[in-house]
């Protein structure tokens, strides 16, 4: 005879950043939950960091997990946004609009051993086992884990990254479009001072992100087309760094890369629904966007909050957090921010990876033209800083620095 299913509120799929950040967020408003996940409770070792905007930032100090962190992450104070051979820019500077750093670069490393020590204060259980199907029962979904372990929950959380097994568990389609273009990520040491400034140059073959680290050095997100990546990345060490060099341009002293880069093709997947039934999606599995601007985690932080919020709301109703009004309300919202940050990164690198001839002394006129319109300034960057709300989708309570 099977054991009877442990029950639970709310069973995430997924102990990345995003799946143990929602479980740190429900668990700190009193909300019972569990993560499975064939990886949870193993030593990872992930050398990346990750921006965290202004919003994502007060996420993190509302669920008791920025504290942590705090001393070892770098602050963007300033943002300076510029066409590749025109002196014309965009510069934010976050004292402008008194509300602290645009966001900070955080270890991954540090951000993830942060959260699984609140974890294991909040008495959160991590299954170490996959998802590997569901059945939907009235008022419950059951989940069926590796081990042959059942789990009933109100709702079943994707938070399993692009290639989402869950999302595909649940029928729910994808669109999908390859850029054709590389990313290329490093680390370098420079010889001046970066003044916790974050750079993003844009060339006609692709956007080129200088964002700082702790001492003087930074993170390199450099982006080409696929085949010109490809042979930047066959090159000897000394040779990429020439090349490098040429792109850095003088910024902050003479550049030394550190270690080998990395290459990730980049590709948007977007999920056609945020929800089916009582499986939601999160992270990466509903979006996963191109880098320009790092805001890609950041939207799933927003849609992590929110999911939250809506859940905490109505169990102080007496309702349980997959009633129909809480799903239809997240996955309304959700589409609508998602669908503008879509167009906006979208948009933004088409806008800039393109070499029409004279189109870039458009650009960087336009960034100028920016640059001295003060409110137009400011409303970008309170976008850059997550702490904007779009058109008809109010920011989660948590985002806006207010409680559950």
């Amino acid at each position: 005879m099977s054991e009877a299913p442990l029950r639970t509120e709310v069973l995430i799929a997924g102990a990345g950043l995003t799946g143990m950040t929602l479980a740190t967020t429900l668990a700190s408003a009193g909300i019972d939950c569990r993560i499975a996940d064939p990886a949870a409770g193993s030593p990872r070792r992930d050398a990346r960091t990750t921006a965290i905007t202004c919003g994502s930032r007060r996420l993190y100090e509302a669920i008791g997990v920025w504290r942590a962190v705090r001393a070892r992450a770098q602050p963007i104070r300033r943002i300076r946004v510029a066409e590749s051979d025109v002196p014309l820019y965009l510069h934010f500077e976050s004292d402008d609009l008194g509300e602290g750093p645009v966001g900070h670069i955080v270890s991954n490393d540090d951000l993830s051993g942060a959260l699984g020590s609140r974890l294991q204060r909040l008495g959160v259980v991590a299954d170490a086992y996959a998802v590997e199907s569901f059945e939907e029962l009235p008022g419950w979904v059951r989940t069926r884990l590796s081990d042959g372990s059942a789990i009933d929950s109100r709702i079943l959380v994707g938070a399993d990254g692009r290639a989402s097994p869950v999302r595909e568990l649940a029928g729910i389609g994808k669109r999908t479009r390859a850029y054709g273009q590389t990313a290329m990520v490093c680390t370098i040491r420079h010889t001046e001072p970066h003044q916790d400034t974050a750079v993003e140059r844009f060339f006609p073959s692709g956007p080129f992100a200088v964002l700082p680290l702790r001492g003087r050095r930074s993170a390199v997100v450099w982006t080409e087309p696929r085949s010109a990546a490809r042979q930047l990345m066959q090159l000897p060490p000394a040779d990429f760094q020439t090349e490098l060099e040429a792109r850095f341009d003088g910024m902050f002293g003479a550049p030394t890369v550190e270690g080998a880069p990395s290459a990730f093709p980049l590709s948007l997947v977007l999920a056609r629904r945020h929800t089916r039934g009582r499986v939601v999606l999160v992270g990466d599995a509903a979006h996963a966007l191109h880098p320009i601007a790092g805001q890609g985690f950041n939207l799933g932080l927003r849609g992590v909050a929110l999911l939250a919020e809506l859940a905490a709301d109505h169990m102080r109703l007496g309702l349980e957090p997959g009633d129909p009004r809480v799903l239809a309300e997240f996955a309304d919202r959700r589409r609508m921010d998602t669908a503008s940050l879509v167009a906006v990164t979208d948009g933004v690198n088409r806008l800039f990876s393109n070499g029409l001839p004279g189109l870039g002394v458009v650009r960087a006129l336009g960034l100028g033209m920016v640059n001295a319109i003060p409110p137009v300034k400011q409303a970008l960057m309170r976008q850059a800083m997550g702490i904007a709300s779009g058109i008809g989708t109010p920011l989660p309570r948590l985002i806006r620095g207010e409680p559950l």
